[in-house]
């Protein structure tokens, strides 16, 4: 059993990812409390969430609901002044909303 009380074979798998030794990657912070590390030779990257976030949203719809729903937050590439805001995306993924694929 290691640290956080998880089984051994376990936490061997958490830090091994696909031949890639995950204690070995590059992190990089990309916000107060998000850390991402590319995996070599693999389309994957490893996510590391501080846990001083806890307190925040934890949730799509929550992350989402936290910003002002004026506010963008995609942009079409192509067409810059083209955005979807915070609002529209958390309409669009709500209960009752166009991504509401429930029957």
């Amino acid at each position: 059993v290691d640290d956080d009380g998880r089984p051994a074979a376990e936490r061997a798998t958490r830090e091994t990812v696909f031949g890639c030794d995950a204690t070995e990657l590059r992190w990089k912070a990309i916000s107060e409390y998000t850390s991402i590390a590319p995996v070599p030779g693999q389309q994957l990257t490893r996510t590391r969430i501080d846990p001083k976030s806890h307190a925040k949203p934890s949730t799509l719809r929550g992350m989402l609901a936290a910003a002002p729903p004026g506010a963008p937050c995609l942009r079409d590439a192509a067409h810059p002044a083209h955005v979807s805001t915070y609002g529209q995306l958390l309409s669009f993924i709500s209960p009752g909303g166009a991504a509401d694929l429930r029957c």
